[in-house]
């Protein structure tokens, strides 16, 4: 049976990070899968980035508003992002999954996927609904006042979830 981790914080609290330095203790005794979302800093300023855990490669998240027609970005709050890379990035979780890594990272859900079923919430919303069929670990980043709403949008059970600092322990 899977389980569910959560890696949560405030907003720029260093979730992503202290995921990101987990994984590198971690992968070489680990199939990891999934996708790691950090911020990068590209000419001075950060933008975030996704990448595939598999394999490594990195595509460009976060994108400038007047970089990219309406229909090709998605704009939450003061951000867009690249729907491209979010499909990619689903396609890289399922992909994974079916794979049976033993952990499997999503990076981040939010009020995006929670609230307007856009960004990973395509390949989120399968992983949890086949999560019991598999021994894979699920390890989600999140905001921790989107917790609760996390734990009933997929319908997680208190016994099946874990915070990432007791898992760690």
């Amino acid at each position: 049976m899977g389980r569910v981790v959560l890696v949560s914080g405030e907003c720029h609290s260093g979730k992503t990070t202290t995921l990101g330095e987990w994984i590198t203790k971690n992968k070489q005794q680990h199939t990891l899968g999934g996708v790691l979302a950090p911020d990068k800093d590209v000419g001075g300023m950060k933008t975030r980035h996704m990448i595939h855990l598999r394999n490594g490669t990195e595509k460009k998240l976060q994108i400038r508003k007047e970089d990219a027609p309406d229909d090709q970005r998605v704009d939450i709050c003061d951000y867009s992002f690249s729907k491209a890379v979010f499909d990619w990035g689903n396609e890289c979780i399922l992909q994974d999954f079916e794979n049976e890594v033993d952990f499997l990272i999503i990076d981040e859900i939010g009020p995006l996927e929670i609230r307007r079923g856009g960004g990973l919430e395509l390949a989120t919303k399968q992983v949890m609904e086949k999560r019991k069929e598999k021994k894979t670990i699920i390890m989600v980043v999140i905001r921790a006042k989107m917790v609760d709403d996390l734990k009933e949008h997929y319908g997680l059970q208190e016994e099946e979830v874990q915070m990432f600092s007791d898992f760690i322990q």
